[in-house]
Formats: C-alpha cells, structure tokens, sequence
C-alpha cells in the first residue's frame, strides 16, 4: 500500500540488517513508484535517496543517478553496503547522533534512516529518505 500522505515522517534507528529492510520498505512505501533512481551523499544527512532527477543538487552537493532505478530490494543491498562500509567521520553527527558515539556505555556502528516533516528531507520534494552513518548505546 502506498503512503501518500502530506505529513508522512519516519526516524529509526538500528543495527541490524532486518531493522534496515523493515525501515527502508516504510520509507519506500512512500516513493512515487516504490523506487529510486538518483541519489546524494551530504555530510550532514548522510545517503540521501531521490525518486528522481529533477533536483540537480541537494544543500549544495551533486544529485547523481543510479545506473538504473532501483526497487526496494535492490536498493536495501546497495545501501547496507555503503552502510557497512562508509567512514562515519565524514558525517556531521548532531544532537542524539553525537551523543550516542559518547558516553560512559558500549556503543556500536549503527544507521539512521528518516524522512521530515512534511515527507521531505530537508526540504526536498523528490527525496525518498535519507541514510546517516551513527551509533548506537548498548546497555550495561
């Protein structure tokens, strides 16, 4: 079922794969088509996904396409491996992202995947979601 709506909005962070799928299939729900076809890496949203060209750039930083629009499956393999793989230094970590790579708990490499209000990211009509490298506290 599509989740064409004014005021959809999504934040969730995890660690696993599974939470990963479940979270992208939510914000994919969303996307004219369930795919995506471009895409945008910002050091303060992190991966940030398109449903199409339209934008040339997001907050400064090129838009680029996919070789091919991807649905949702594809899609979740592309992004996990950059998830795994990507520096999180290179990210402007703020406010709870921050605090949760310090502390005196155990934390983890862990992702956020969200969409605004108003079923944007930062301000971006043609944005499906956005994917920031963070962290995650365990507990004692």
């Amino acid at each position: 079922m599509s989740e064409i709506m004014d005021n959809f909005a999504l934040n969730v962070r995890g660690r696993s794969k599974e939470s990963f799928e479940h979270a992208m299939a939510i914000a994919f729900a969303k996307a004219p088509g369930g795919k995506t076809s471009h895409w945008c890496k910002h050091s303060d949203y992190g991966m940030v996904l398109f449903w199409n060209g339209s934008e040339k750039t997001f907050r400064g930083e090129p838009i680029v396409p996919f070789p091919h629009e991807l649905a949702l499956p594809e899609a979740v393999e592309i992004c996990w491996s950059w998830v795994e793989s990507i520096d999180r230094s290179q990210f402007n970590l703020k406010d709870w992202d921050r605090a949760c790579k310090m502390g005196d708990v155990q934390n983890e490499e862990a992702w956020r995947i969200f969409v605004e209000d108003w079923s944007h990211v930062c301000g971006s009509h043609y944005a499906i979601a956005a994917i920031l490298p963070v962290w995650a506290w365990l507990g004692k």
